[in-house]
């Protein structure tokens, strides 16, 4: 428990850093903003009760203050000690109305700012003068500025319109999101356009790195979100995916390694793969990033590994490697997973999903990625280029393909709570000109109000300069929405004219009951609609035909659309 504590602590702490709140702001006990949420989280079924935090006592108002409290003498202590840090620095020049002497102030990548930096920021500015932001993708506190001219730079002179149109699919499905109609508005909707000519990019289904032995033009560079992806990528690519243990989902319920299941070992001829080893060129500089932050996080791996293997007989971790379990003279799995999570200790990310993903043969996996990074390939050597989202940010290759590890589009479903939407009347024609709208609640797509999920994704989607190779995601929801394109068309041509409270073949709330006919019609129309008008689909194509000139796996046929539902039992929340 004090562990935990001592986290809340730091976290509400540095929730002051980061925010816009003055010194008196912080130090006034009936300002409810001061406080880090979670830390106050005391009720029956939250985090803090099952850590032994009861709701009866710590939920006493001059309980709740304790966290906020010490944080503002932890504030005076810095501050008295000269104690210096990025973040530290940063609030005395908030709180000290610190001046830069300039006449004009250009702010690059304005929609990373935290509170504290716009409120700095904004008290530089005479804000009779403009503020300009780019690509729109601002965070809410750039937009919560007065009086600010908002200026989007929509077009984009890397690719052509094939991958313009891929990037869109992003930005228009974080439109149709809480991210745009929610209680707090994170940007103002746009779509790039693509500055370059129609054949100067190719988008495809398919792979570039396996399985497509046409694709010979090099490098590929292959973006993921998770480093132990690339990792994983890496060994695939080097004919190693064997190394990948069979039971990993399992990993973080078993205590005993004995009791995983034996798994019959693939016999692998290493001289022979030695010989047709690709170049590989891992992207990214500084300390943890790139070789140096694989560097140090193989030492990690190699240390939780053998935590991992000792479970409840545990084992000590370096203090240099693991300094917040410094107090501990022994630890096991189980405690260090559960302070991991607790305490968000994402510094270890990289090795905890190398461990969890590898298992047992975590061991040999590393020491054959050490083997590539010892070799320390360029750019203009390598065969491929591993990189991360966050470390390709304001980079640019030829060909880029992404892994699967990216959100998830079409398993984000969808609800129905935009209140007084104008729509077409069930089966209407858009073409009508005497058809009356008619107000009702909207569709809108069903993932986080809050997140970088959609802007990774995007920002993935825009470092191909020539070609991109689509995730699954991405795929799969264009099939998904050719499937229900097509099912409202069957009900449009039907001879007998179905009713808007029939059932459809579509399922909802978790598969408990059916989207009725009406419910598809206003999903149709509410975003598979703007989805094939911005892709430029034709009423009677497939959107996977129509960008990639051939037919998606399993390919859905106009004919069979009631079937592949039913088949598929399409789930969505409701």
């Amino acid at each position: 428990m004090k562990d935990q504590v001592v986290y809340y602590i730091l976290k509400t702490f540095q929730h002051f850093l980061q925010s816009s709140m003055t010194l008196e702001e912080f130090k006034d006990d009936t300002n409810w903003k001061r406080h880090y949420y979670p830390a106050i989280d005391f009720k029956a079924d939250s985090k803090n009760y099952k850590l032994g935090f009861p709701p009866h006592i710590y939920k006493l108002p001059k309980n709740q203050r304790f966290y906020a409290d010490i944080s503002v003498k932890l504030w005076e202590y810095v501050v008295q000690s000269n104690n210096r840090s990025y973040d530290i620095e940063m609030k005395k020049a908030q709180l000290n109305n610190l001046r830069i002497p300039c006449s004009v102030l250009l702010v690059d990548e304005c929609q990373d700012l935290d509170g504290c930096q716009v409120e700095f920021i904004a008290k530089q500015i005479d804000f009779a003068q403009s503020l300009y932001s780019f690509r729109g993708a601002k965070s809410h506190y750039v937009m919560e500025l007065p009086d600010c001219v908002d200026r989007a730079i929509t077009k984009s002179w890397r690719f052509g319109p094939a991958i313009a149109k891929i990037a869109n699919i992003t930005l228009l499905f974080k439109k149709h999101s809480p991210q745009t109609n929610g209680n707090r508005k994170n940007w103002e909707p746009y779509l790039v356009e693509a500055g370059k000519s129609d054949h100067d990019s190719i988008v495809t289904p398919n792979s570039l790195s396996r399985g497509v032995s046409s694709w010979n033009k090099r490098p590929v560079t292959i973006l993921a979100w998770k480093n132990a992806t690339l990792l994983r990528k890496a060994l695939d690519l080097m004919n190693l995916e064997h190394l990948v243990d069979e039971q990993r989902d399992l990993i973080d319920e078993l205590l005993d390694p004995s009791e995983l299941k034996a798994v019959e070992k693939t016999e692998v001829d290493y001289d022979s793969l030695m010989e047709n080893m690709p170049k590989i060129c891992i992207n990214g500089k500084g300390e943890v990033s790139g070789v140096k932050g694989w560097t140090k996080a193989i030492k990690q791996i190699e240390h939780l590994h053998q935590l991992f293997m000792a479970r409840e007989d545990g084992c000590s971790l370096p203090h240099n490697l693991f300094p917040e379990f410094a107090d501990d003279d022994k630890i096991t799995w189980s405690d260090f997973m559960n302070a991991y999570k607790l305490q968000d200790l994402t510094n270890y990310t990289k090795a905890v999903n190398v461990v969890m993903t590898y298992g047992k043969n975590t061991i040999e996996a590393v020491r054959h990625f050490q083997a590539q990074l010892d070799r320390k390939y360029t750019e203009n050597e390598a065969d491929f280029i591993l990189a991360t989202c966050h470390s390709a940010k304001g980079l640019e290759w030829d060909h880029v393909e992404l892994c699967d590890d990216f959100i998830d589009l079409f398993a984000q479903s969808y609800v129905c709570n935009i209140g007084d939407v104008r729509g077409l009347p069930f089966l209407a024609s858009a073409d009508d000109c005497e058809v009356k709208h008619v107000r009702r609640w909207g569709w809108q797509f069903n993932c986080n109000e809050y997140g970088d999920d959609l802007n990774m994704l995007y920002v993935a989607c825009t470092r191909a300069r020539n070609t991109l190779a689509l995730p699954n995601s991405i795929k799969d929801l264009l099939c998904h929405f050719d499937n229900i394109h097509f099912y409202v068309n069957d009900m449009k041509n039907c001879e007998a004219k179905p009713k808007c409270s029939d059932d459809s073949m579509f399922m909802h709330e978790n598969g408990k009951r059916k989207l009725n006919k009406g419910d598809v019609w206003n999903l149709y129309q509410d975003l598979v609609v703007p989805f094939r008008k911005m892709l430029d689909v034709e009423d009677d194509s497939k959107i996977m035909k129509s960008l990639f000139g051939v037919e998606e796996e399993e390919g859905i046929e106009e004919d069979n659309v009631k079937v592949k539902s039913e088949e598929q039992s399409q789930v969505f929340e409701c």
